[in-house]
């Protein structure tokens, strides 16, 4: 679910997908025929959205949004490692992203050559996937506290 705000301050908009056993009724009545459950489904989709755009207002009066979507991008950090972690993950991205265009021979090379940056290593093994070769990932050094 996403809630944004419209321009000039014509309300909210939200953006809502139900789950997958949602969908799979939708269709199953669309198919049947059953406008009676397609209309239910339909009347609750709208009760969700009045909700959420509600409760984002009523947050966003008391602002206490910007704390929600701060703890919100906290815990998805933190799942994935933290801070630390998502910005090496956007580095490696970047680097996959540069050496795509680079031969599966250099990047062997690159990759195979000792020492170097672990990112840069990430990349490597990362865009050796995609073209089917899989390289053994470095072993990551632990710092002593």
């Amino acid at each position: 679910m996403a809630v944004e705000e419209m321009p000039r301050g014509r309300g909210v908009r939200v953006r809502f997908v139900p789950d997958a056993s949602i969908r799979k009724a939708m269709l199953e009545a669309r198919a049947r025929g059953d406008k009676a459950t397609l209309r239910q489904i339909r009347e609750w989709e709208r009760e969700v959205k009045r909700l959420a755009a509600e409760d984002y207002l009523k947050a966003k009066r008391s602002k206490e949004w910007a704390k929600r979507m701060e703890r919100a991008k906290q815990k998805s950090d933190a799942s994935k490692g933290g801070k630390k972690a998502a910005a090496n993950r956007r580095k490696v991205q970047a680097l996959a992203e540069r050496m795509r265009g680079e031969s599966t021979s250099a990047l062997m090379a690159r990759y195979r050559r000792v020492g170097g940056d672990d990112l840069e290593k990430r990349a490597i093994a990362e865009v050796l996937k995609e073209r089917g070769l899989n390289v053994e990932q470095p072993k990551r050094k632990r710092r002593r506290k």
